[in-house]
């Protein structure tokens, strides 16, 4: 397993395009796993890979617990013969498995703590927020990030900044971006605890007559999102620019505000963005530590203020502007490079994973049968003339 040790570069540092590689993304849907493959592939030389979206033919809830040809739509995977396929989650990494074992050239690259075992990929990229227990033996084919890979790169920044400067001419230096994510399966948002930060980020802007940029995420609550937003752009001090996702994702300024601002301040709750930030080389606050109690929001912020990258938001900012850059994107595409050019395909299936997938379907094939037989029983029973024991035995057997 391979650490993202030097995962601090200098701004403008590249990796080598990768030499015949044919970028694939297969996607479930979810823009933060989405933007995960994106930015890798774009690292890897390929701008715009082609994406296949992961269809499922029955519902999630039971599809994930059928075999992968029984739950999913195959077709487009199927095609695929050799090149590079990314793809970020557990959802998505069962697919992976599947397109390893029937087409073995194809190099598979999983992100994110996969499922079943992780010798069935030719890489692993697993961030080391994620608790991946102690029973994983990862190998060499493994790296640990520091956080979440991401699309931030220098090029992109200037590009965007370029095109919404005029925009935000209003919002004059120091601009300060503030950064909300929302609830989550792990963590509800706190409407007093959102507020105290709008509160706090205006004292900020009206003691150093900055601005502020201001950027809610599709898991901000509408409530508490209306409320922000009145709190903030009903004043006259603070140039404010706000922008959420209802207002179209085709033109969001998030990444003009991530080359614009002196620094961020960053919900707790949300790992992508906290590790955009970091990748874009600005001072980076977070905001509600110490009231979110999810130890992998937590091991995260412990390693990101170990590398000097984080701070807790206290009303102000550090004086100097010059911090450590992430480049777990850089890292990770210099590996998967030369994991390429060094293949030579992960470990076979091996004897227990095969019995084991059988033994799979003989327990639905069977489960099924006796779902019939209890059905046929049950009809049988409820249409008999008799009562009592020979009701049961009598019409039992019909």
């Amino acid at each position: 397993m391979t650490y993202a040790h030097s995962a601090l570069r200098a701004e403008g540092s590249t990796v080598p395009p990768l030499a015949d590689g044919n970028i694939v993304v297969v996607t479930d849907g979810r823009a933060g796993h989405l933007n995960q493959c994106l930015g890798l592939a774009a690292m890897l030389g390929v701008d715009d890979p082609e994406i296949i979206p992961l269809r499922a033919t029955l519902p999630h809830k039971l599809s994930k617990y059928l075999p992968v040809a029984w739950g999913y739509d195959l077709t487009s995977l199927s095609r695929l013969e050799s090149g590079v396929v990314l793809g970020a989650g557990w959802q998505v990494s069962r697919l992976m498995r599947w397109l390893k074992r029937n087409r073995p050239d194809v190099f598979t690259v999983q992100m994110m703590r996969p499922s079943g075992n992780l010798k069935r990929y030719d890489v692993v990229v697993l961030p080391m927020h994620d608790d991946v227990g102690t029973w994983v033996n990862p190998g060499d084919h493994v790296i640990r990030t520091f956080g979440m890979l991401n699309r931030v790169r220098a090029s992109l920044l200037e590009q965007e900044w370029t095109r919404w400067r005029d925009r935000l001419e209003r919002c004059h230096e120091p601009r300060l971006a503030l950064l909300l994510g929302g609830d989550s399966r792990h963590h509800k948002v706190d409407l007093e605890d959102y507020d105290a930060l709008a509160e706090s980020a205006l004292t900020w802007a009206r003691e150093n007559k900055g601005s502020l940029l201001v950027s809610t995420s599709g898991r901000t609550p509408k409530d508490v999102a209306r409320h922000i937003r009145r709190k903030l752009t009903h004043q006259r001090h603070v140039p404010v620019f706000w922008w959420s996702p209802d207002e179209g994702e085709e033109d969001n300024p998030y990444y003009a505000f991530l080359a614009g601002c002196r620094g961020a301040v960053v919900t707790a709750d949300s790992l992508a963005m906290l590790s955009e930030v970091a990748t874009a080389g600005k001072p980076l606050y977070a905001w509600g530590l110490t009231r979110l109690a999810v130890r992998k929001y937590q091991r995260l912020a412990a390693l990101f203020e170990r590398q000097r990258l984080l701070s807790p938001w206290q009303g102000r900012l550090r004086e100097t502007t010059e911090v450590p850059r992430l480049a777990d994107v850089e890292t990770v595409a210099d590996f998967v490079r030369k994991r390429y050019a060094n293949r030579s395909g992960p470990s076979p299936d091996t004897k227990s994973e095969v019995i084991l997938s059988g033994l799979m379907v003989v327990v639905i094939f069977a489960l099924a049968l006796l779902l019939y037989l209890l059905g046929s029983f049950y009809r049988g029973v409820s249409d008999c003339p008799y009562t009592g024991v020979e009701k049961l035995f009598l019409c039992g057997k019909a």
